[in-house]
């Protein structure tokens, strides 16, 4: 596994072929910067540059007003601003359902007040946010069931992991490990050992869709059949030269 801040780091938007950019961008980017305009600036951005798998904007956007980075062709929930915190990385291909809240702080257990008045600066009455947000990196290919909560305490939801709809996750996910509950606990793991080291290694989320897919195809056929035939499935995913 990657040190965190390093995988906080290699979700970036600018250079990514993989987004869409309409030629307007720099308009409706403009735009996405007031308040007043902001909601006109999504609905462009949505129909030009193919909804929320594909656009560059809607995910510039929520950078830029909220602190949140979203990957490549990751979708849904995500993108309602309210509910996740700043300082949110989301990987790459990671689906996000409906109601699921990611919270990056919360109140000062320690505090002689608990009330958000005498830590959070936008209210008006400090001059400073004194409870910063803590990152937290969504790995790739996760899901998100709905309605899920995903607590301060967790740093990291591991690559190709499930999380429960309605699970409360209070502690680190590991990579392809399926939680479910409140507190959410691992029920098992979605692969061996073995097959998750490869798709790991594979790193086939840093690839388009069409390179993707005859790796995690070739992937599928093999399950089962030994470590023999991992090479192989290897070799055809990624030839010499292939980004």
């Amino acid at each position: 596994m990657e040190d965190l801040k390093e995988e906080l780091a290699s979700v970036s938007l600018e250079g990514d072929p993989r987004l869409k950019r309409s030629p307007l961008s720099p308009l409706i980017l403009g735009m996405g910067g007031r308040s007043r305009w902001v909601g006109l600036a999504r609905k462009i951005a949505y129909k030009l540059e193919g909804g929320y798998f594909y656009s560059y904007s809607l995910r510039k956007i929520l950078q830029k007003r909220r602190g949140v980075t979203i990957g490549a062709y990751s979708y849904g929930g995500c993108f309602v601003e309210r509910f996740i915190d700043p300082g949110t990385v989301i990987g790459h291909f990671v689906s996000v359902a409906e109601g699921v809240r990611i919270m990056g702080r919360n109140h000062p257990l320690n505090a002689p007040s608990l009330h958000p008045f005498f830590f959070n600066a936008q209210l008006g009455w400090v001059a400073k946010d004194l409870l910063p947000y803590r990152p937290i990196f969504i790995g790739h290919d996760a899901w998100i069931g709905a309605n899920a909560l995903i607590m301060p305490s967790v740093e990291r939801v591991g690559i190709g992991s499930v999380i429960g709809a309605g699970s409360i996750v209070t502690k680190d996910v590991p990579d392809f490990a399926v939680v479910v509950g409140s507190p959410a606990k691992i029920v098992k793991y979605r692969f061996s050992e073995e097959e998750r080291d490869l798709l790991l290694a594979s790193r086939w989320w840093e690839l388009s869709i069409q390179k993707a897919i005859p790796f995690l195809q070739d992937f599928g056929e093999s399950r089962g059949r030994g470590a023999e035939f991992f090479p192989k499935v290897s070799s055809r995913a990624f030839p010499e030269g292939a980004e």
